[in-house]
């Protein structure tokens, strides 16, 4: 008589499924330490060392007679400020009182002089100026930092710049010699921050811009 076969019965393996769920694979994840290399300061000059029509320009900053002689009322002298949206406001600066209206030039003037540093040449925008100092540099050709500015202001309102400001200011451009930024600190400590431009009239120097619109405009 033949016994009956052995009943196999079907189990799931638990055990196995729940050392699947609970393996982690170890993996050490290697980082590398960066090290940020210091950067190099730049070349920084003495103002005895400046070129002569920039040491006679800041010695005049802080006395304004002496300042108003930088002044061409013919060629003109403009204060570029932030307007509403993207658009600048542009207003010509007809006399010496004019820079004691601005409060950035004002604190300029009264900033001891001459500046600990200066700079000259040297490859720096508004936006990434970290020392304190007067940066300058030589203007490019075809430079057009007034006209660009009065005609996107006039845009604001969907006018054109007419025909003879616009040779004014094309010649004004075409004269700007330098390009300064100053980054100086004011009485309390804070760094007072903007652009100017020098220019050459009639063979004679002057200062043709005050650009106080905060950095990226």
């Amino acid at each position: 008589m033949c016994s009956p076969g052995k009943q196999e019965t079907a189990t799931s393996d638990t055990t196995s499924l729940a050392t699947a769920d609970t393996v982690v694979t170890d993996q050490s994840v290697v980082t590398e330490e960066v090290v940020e290399q210091p950067s190099t300061p730049l070349p920084a000059q003495t103002f005895e060392n400046l070129p002569t029509e920039l040491q006679e320009f800041m010695s005049a900053v802080p006395d304004i007679d002496k300042l108003a002689a930088w002044l061409n009322t013919a060629a003109g002298c403009y204060l570029i400020e932030e307007g509403p949206g993207v658009y600048p406001v542009v207003t010509e600066l007809k006399t010496a009182d004019d820079f004691v209206g601005n409060s950035e030039f004002m604190l300029f003037m009264n900033t001891p002089r001459p500046a600990a540093q200066y700079f000259i040449n040297q490859d720096v925008s508004l936006c990434d100026v970290a020392e304190e100092g007067v940066y300058f540099s030589e203007v490019a050709a075809n430079t057009h930092v007034v006209r660009s500015a009065y005609e996107s202001q006039l845009a604001a309102s969907g006018e054109t710049l007419p025909d003879e400001l616009k040779t004014k200011l094309d010649a004004l451009d075409a004269a700007l010699t330098w390009h300064g930024i100053v980054n100086l600190p004011n009485k309390t400590g804070d760094l007072n921050t903007f652009q100017l431009y020098l220019a050459r009239v009639n063979n004679k120097p002057c200062i043709a811009v005050i650009d106080i619109r905060g950095c990226g405009i």
